[in-house]
């Protein structure tokens, strides 16, 4: 059984019909997104507690890394998102022509690799 929706999930296990138009892929990705932030944290706190990982003293910010992480994630995050729904829009140029708004705002329709993409080039422009 496939579960495109929240609501598909909530209907199987507890035969309750509740309107919840939540895509379980994007609630996967987000999941996703998160555990990796929470990991990358918690290795950087591990890092910086045992010395190994220091600010340089001429740093432009001297905030601690692991402050710093949040603002990493959620550029990368964004970014990722922005570039996912870009390169969905590129490969399908002609709907996007017909019907500009609701392919921009569409509940689905990302691609991966515009996400990874965007994403990766955000990061690496964050750390300069």
């Amino acid at each position: 059984m496939a579960f495109p929706f929240l609501q598909d999930i909530v209907s199987y296990f507890f035969g309750i019909e509740i309107p919840l138009p939540i895509p379980t892929f994007g609630i996967m990705v987000a999941t996703a997104m998160l555990a990796a932030y929470a990991t990358f944290e918690r290795e950087i706190r591990r890092l910086e507690g045992i010395g190994t990982l220091v600010i340089a003293p001429d740093a432009k910010i001297q905030k601690p890394l692991s402050a710093q992480i949040q603002d990493f994630a959620f550029i990368t995050a964004i970014w990722g998102i922005i570039g996912a729904r870009l390169f969905h829009i590129l490969e399908y140029p002609r709907d996007f022509m017909i019907d500009p708004i609701g392919m921009i705002f569409s509940t689905g329709g990302f691609t991966a690799i515009g996400g990874l993409l965007f994403g990766a080039i955000a990061g690496i422009w964050f750390v300069k």
